[in-house]
């Protein structure tokens, strides 16, 4: 029941949001950003909603350590925009990927845009409530019971300085626990929260006008993975998270009905290595 700061498994969560508006006709994916946030400056070229959850939309990553370390406070998503609104984008959209937890920031304006309602609110109600994942929730300013306390490899284990993600939520702003991050794993497996063809396209990579494919989809990194030396490869869907004072690695192995979540309170902390590790537990053939 211990929550951990999850980082970009934010991302995943947030996909859930960025299917359910598209099956109720609030939101189109492919429709320019500005036509939900009008507000955010028209750049050389439009960008998607799309194109913003599969980091194809040339939305810069951070670019200095103030902008991890703050302090900052958002209170609503919109708020976090001008961090990088005046920039330009790095590239043409659709013809790089380009890994970014602002382009999140954007998306999840346009979301709030479409369900009318706070972002948080709808990620509550439409996505956690349903799969009682009522561990799962922002991180709150101050003490917060039952939370890790994060720490850094620094001369042993040192306390994590105070980092604020809430401008940046559906990026890599939430806490959870693992077994929050399975459940939602399974209802995305089961049908719970998505359409069979809504969950397809989630998991579906995107392709770069080269024809290229990002191995990412809208939300998820898309791999084949080989558990065991003499197995053959499996398509696993899932996501890691780097925050300051926390790792957490999430899997779906959709074949065999398979969700692995490890969360940690260390930075750099191989969760990636157990959660497989755990996976192969599962599902690898048993050693004769």
């Amino acid at each position: 029941s211990t929550r951990f700061r999850v980082g970009s498994v934010a991302m995943a969560l947030t996909s859930a949001a960025a299917g359910l508006l598209p099956e109720r006709g609030r939101l189109d994916l492919d429709a320019p950003v500005r036509t939900y946030v009008p507000e955010f400056p028209e750049k050389r070229w439009p960008v998607t909603t799309r194109q913003l959850l599969g980091h194809t939309a040339g939305i810069r990553d951070y670019q200095a350590e103030a902008e991890v370390l703050t302090s900052r406070r958002c209170n609503d998503v919109r708020e976090g925009l001008d961090i990088f609104a005046a920039d330009s984008l790095r590239f043409r959209p659709g013809t790089r990927y380009g890994y970014t937890s602002f382009a999140y920031a954007l998306a999840s304006a346009a979301m709030q845009a479409a369900a009318g309602e706070p972002f948080a609110a709808f990620m509550r109600r439409e996505v956690f409530a349903p799969l009682g994942m009522d561990r799962t929730l922002p991180e709150p300013l101050g003490e917060l019971p039952e939370r890790a306390t994060p720490y850094l490899r620094f001369n042993g284990m040192t306390p994590a300085p105070h980092d604020d993600d809430s401008c940046v939520l559906a990026g890599g702003g939430f806490l959870s626990t693992p077994s929050d991050l399975v459940r939602f794993g399974f209802g995305m497996l089961d049908g719970t929260l998505l359409r069979p063809e809504t969950v397809r396209m989630l998991w579906t990579p995107l392709q770069l006008e080269s024809g290229e494919s990002t191995r990412y989809g809208l939300g998820w990194f898309i791999r084949a993975v080989r558990l065991a030396a003499d197995a053959p490869a499996v398509p696993m869907m899932g996501h890691g998270g780097s925050s300051v004072g926390g790792t957490t690695s999430f899997m779906v192995f959709p074949e065999q009905r398979v969700v692995v979540a490890v969360t940690t309170n260390v930075s750099g902390a191989d969760t990636a290595a157990i959660a497989a590790r755990l996976a192969q537990a599962f599902i690898a053939p048993p050693i004769p």
